[in-house]
C-alpha cells in the first residue's frame, strides 16, 4: 500500500466538511483518521459514543473523502468508491434479520442482513461496501455475526448455508455503549470511541449560523457579519455557564445531552429570526436589531436550556438567566 501524506487526507476531510456545512474540528478529523486506520486492519469496527459525539458524521465524511480521492484517481488503492447500507438491527425480529425456514413449505427465506450481504458479496468491482448497524449491540443478535467478524469472514445461516464475504466489505456498528456486548464480539472488532466532549456544541453552532444566515460575507438574510459575530459571542458567553448549572445543580426528568439543548436554543432562535416570520426582528436600525437579538436570545436560552428541567429546577434556573441577561 502506498503511503499517503496525512496533510493530503486532512485537506480532503476539510473539503468534505465544507460540502456538508460541517466544521473541520481538529479532534473530530483525528477520529476520522482513526476510523480509516481501523478499517484497514479489522473487518468489523465499532463506533462507540453517546449521542452528539459525531459518530454518523465521521463515517459520512470518510465515505465522501474516499469517493472523492478515487474520482481523482489517487494512487493509493485504499481509497475506493464506498457503498453503504444502513439498518437498525433491533427494529425487526431475528428471523427477519438473518432469515428463516418456512415451516409450511420448508423453503428458505432470506432476512434483511443475509439478503444485503448476499448482494454485496456478488459485487466483483473494487468498490468498498460498508454495512452499518445503527443500534444496540447485544447477544440476542450479534452472536450470529461472530463468524463474520473473525478471519473466516463467513456468515453461517440457519439453513446450513455459508456465505463467504469479500475482503472489500466491512461491518460498522454504531453504538452508544458495549455494556451488554459479549467479550467474543468485542475482541473481534476494532474500536473507535467518539468522546462528546471532544466535539462539543461550538461546531454545531457555527454550522447552524452559516446554514441559517449564510457564511461570512453573505448578507442575503439581512444580517451582516458583525451581527453574526455578536451572535457567536453571545453563545460563547452564556451557554457554558448554563450547561454547568444544569449538569451540576439541577434535575432533568428525562436526561438530555449538551448538544441537544443547544439545538433547542438554535431552533427557537430560528423561529423568531427566520425570514417572513414577522416575529419582532424586522428593524433596520443596528442598535434596535442588537437589542431585539438580546431579547430573542434570552427567551430562547431560557426555554431551550431550561425547558427540560423539573419545576423546582426551573425556578432556580430562572435566576441564572436573569443574572446572565441583566439589562436585556
Amino acid at each position: 500500500m502506498q503511503e499517503t501524506d496525512n496533510s493530503e487526507i486532512f485537506k480532503q476531510f476539510t473539503k468534505s466538511c465544507n460540502k456538508f456545512n460541517w466544521q473541520p474540528h481538529e479532534p473530530f478529523l483525528k477520529k476520522i483518521v482513526q476510523l480509516l486506520e481501523t478499517f484497514g486492519v479489522r473487518f468489523g469496527v465499532m463506533l462507540v459514543g453517546y449521542t452528539g459525539g459525531g459518530k454518523t458524521a465521521s463515517y459520512t465524511i470518510l465515505k465522501d473523502t474516499m469517493c472523492a480521492m478515487r474520482e481523482a484517481n489517487h494512487p493509493d488503492k485504499q481509497f475506493q468508491k464506498v457503498l453503504t447500507q444502513l439498518l437498525n438491527p433491533k427494529s425487526i425480529t431475528m428471523d427477519e434479520l438473518f432469515g428463516s425456514v418456512d415451516k409450511d413449505t420448508n423453503e428458505w427465506r432470506d432476512g434483511l442482513v443475509s439478503g444485503m450481504l448476499r448482494e454485496s458479496a456478488k459485487d466483483e468491482t473494487d468498490n468498498l461496501d460498508w454495512t452499518i448497524f445503527d443500534g444496540p449491540v447485544d447477544a440476542l443478535w450479534i452472536e450470529n455475526m461472530n463468524t463474520v467478524l473473525d478471519d473466516n469472514m463467513t456468515l453461517c445461516l440457519a439453513n446450513g448455508q455459508r456465505l463467504k464475504l469479500r475482503p472489500q466489505m466491512r461491518m460498522l456498528f454504531e453504538v452508544q455503549d458495549l455494556i451488554v456486548a459479549s467479550p467474543a464480539t468485542v475482541s473481534r472488532c476494532g474500536m473507535v470511541y467518539m468522546t462528546p466532549g471532544d466535539l462539543g456544541w461550538r461546531p454545531y453552532m457555527k454550522s447552524w449560523i452559516n446554514a441559517t444566515f449564510g457564511p461570512p460575507g453573505d448578507e442575503s438574510f439581512g444580517i451582516d457579519d458583525g451581527m453574526k459575530i455578536y451572535l457567536e459571542e453571545t453563545f460563547e458567553a452564556t451557554i457554558d455557564p448554563g450547561l454547568e448549572k444544569i449538569r451540576n445543580n439541577y434535575t432533568e426528568p428525562i436526561v438530555t445531552d449538551d448538544l441537544q439543548l443547544v439545538k433547542s436554543v438554535c431552533n427557537l432562535l430560528y423561529v423568531f429570526m427566520a425570514k417572513g416570520q414577522n416575529k419582532g426582528f424586522n428593524s433596520l436600525d443596528p442598535k434596535v436589531r442588537k437589542k431585539d437579538l438580546d431579547a430573542i436570545f434570552a427567551w430562547s436560552y431560557a426555554w431551550g436550556l431550561g425547558g427540560s428541567l423539573n419545576e423546582a429546577s426551573k425556578d432556580f434556573f430562572d435566576s441564572v438567566v436573569k443574572d446572565l441577561f441583566k439589562g436585556v
